[in-house]
């Protein structure tokens, strides 16, 4: 009625009856007088590619689910008590927690961040939480994370357009014979609160996973009897705190030095999510001996 384009997705039908998606613009044409009198439609037949939009939505829906199926619950105990936090920074992220008591009183452990946030990226992820999942039930921290190693590297062989590389921390915190082991490949600092008080920053001592097969790895290992809390969290939630690590650390340190850390961690985090300052998957856990 005022005259001017318009431009959209029409769903008509064809000849057939069939339902047809249409990409069209009209435009309207007016007579001598002024006036409108007849329209000019010009379209393009759309309906492959929106079936295969609507085909690829379905299938991201249901990838989402599949890694929202393996991810884990809070757990409490009067061992330990663990606690995460994550939000993607797609609808589908690149970062990946596990946690599971492997026998009784032990409890393993690792955060990872695969570089991309995209379907490959959480599928892979998915891979290597399977081949961890079985792993640290018979081997070694030091041989499972030297097993996915030699899985990821096999996998940028074969795939050179499809590289991917995680930075991880791997843990099991054996509360029977008051043992902590910690791998940190490639991974930001992470801390741990003594029953001291005293709050310990552990940086990467090791490279990424991914880049080179057959390399060593070798767990840092101290008395857990000694430890009150053990944070992780994403190189994503560091930046959203702060741009400066340093800055962001001294934080995060203050967040588990309080008297309800996780209060003060879920507090931030809505914080931080909702004042959009995401800009990267974002994955805080927190371990406390209880």
């Amino acid at each position: 009625e005022r005259g001017e384009v318009w431009s959209g997705i029409f769903i008509n039908k064809n000849k057939s009856g069939e339902l047809i998606y249409e990409d069209a613009t009209i435009t309207p044409l007016r007579n001598r007088d002024g006036y409108i009198d007849r329209y000019l439609k010009i379209s393009k037949d759309i309906t492959r590619e929106q079936m295969l939009n609507e085909s690829i939505d379905k299938e991201m829906n249901g990838a989402i689910s599949v890694v929202q199926a393996f991810k884990p619950e809070s757990f409490t105990n009067h061992h330990l008590r663990f606690d995460f936090l994550t939000k993607a920074y797609n609808r589908i992220g690149g970062d990946l927690v596990i946690f599971r008591e492997t026998k009784p009183g032990v409890y393993s452990f690792c955060l990872i961040d695969i570089m991309g946030h995209g379907f490959a990226s959480s599928m892979l992820g998915l891979v290597i939480s399977t081949i961890y999942r079985e792993a640290v039930m018979y081997l070694s921290l030091n041989e499972t994370l030297e097993e996915i190693n030699r899985v990821l590297c096999n996998f940028n062989k074969d795939n050179q357009a499809l590289q991917n590389y995680l930075s991880d921390i791997f843990g099991r915190w054996d509360m029977v014979n008051n043992k902590l082991e910690v791998i940190n490949a490639g991974h930001p600092d992470y801390l741990i609160k003594y029953v001291s008080g005293e709050i310990e920053r552990k940086p990467s001592e090791m490279p990424l996973l991914g880049i080179s097969e057959g390399l060593k790895y070798k767990a840092k290992s101290c008395d857990s009897s000694d430890v009150a809390s053990v944070m992780l969290f994403t190189d994503g939630m560091a930046e959203a705190i702060d741009p400066d690590l340093d800055l962001a650390i001294e934080l995060l340190k203050k967040i588990i030095e309080a008297e309800e850390p996780w209060e003060q961690v879920c507090h931030y985090f809505k914080y931080l999510t909702v004042s959009n300052l995401i800009e990267d998957d974002v994955t805080l856990c927190l371990l406390s001996a209880l």
